[in-house]
């Protein structure tokens, strides 16, 4: 299949195409590469868009190559979150050091768009972090407390027991009790 096959190819077709030709080491790259090119351009319905991210994420997992391209998609794309949930998938077996970029794209996207805290929470917990990136982590989620929304409050709490360690235990439990859908529960 060339190039504007796969950048023009109907889903059915494409899905059938591309899955072989990412599996193959000669062809995974230039494949993944077009395929994050097509997603670029915003003309897939979500569900396809979905798609498409589940096939690279799950293909290519723990390939630098592919987490350096959907970071840099998240950052050019309208379907942000989609991306942001199969950003973990993608970086699977990725070292802490490999992971710093994501942190670093994840600040500067809440830096722009508080509507992304939840997804992003969600991501990060399933990251494989090291210590030092769990505790920023932490600052990051507490930073961003007084704006979570009452039905959010599951995912922000289920991201702080992710990163507890015996280190900052007693912090993420205060830390939780500034939720105020927490307190309420408590007074109970």
């Amino acid at each position: 299949m060339d190039e504007d096959a796969i950048l023009t190819a109907d889903m059915a077709v494409l899905m059938q195409v591309a899955t072989p030709m990412l599996q193959a080491e000669d062809s995974r790259l230039a494949t993944a590469a077009l395929l994050v090119r097509r997603l670029q351009t915003n003309a897939e319905e979500e569900q396809e868009f979905k798609k498409i991210l589940r096939l690279l994420a799950t293909t290519c997992s723990s390939d630098q190559f592919l987490l350096d391209m959907m970071l840099e998609l998240l950052m050019t794309v309208e379907h942000k979150v989609p991306v942001i949930n199969s950003i973990a998938l993608a970086a699977a077996g990725s070292s802490a050091e490999q992971l710093s970029p994501v942190l670093d794209t994840y600040r500067d996207l809440l830096n722009s768009d508080r509507d992304l805290l939840v997804p992003i929470i969600g991501s990060i917990s399933e990251l494989d972090l090291s210590i030092s990136q769990r505790e920023s982590f932490l600052e990051l989620i507490s930073g961003s407390l007084k704006v979570v929304k009452d039905q959010d409050v599951p995912v922000v709490v289920n991201a702080m027991l992710q990163i507890t360690t015996q280190s900052n235990a007693c912090h993420i439990a205060a830390r939780m009790f500034q939720l105020k859908s927490l307190t309420f529960y408590m007074d109970l």
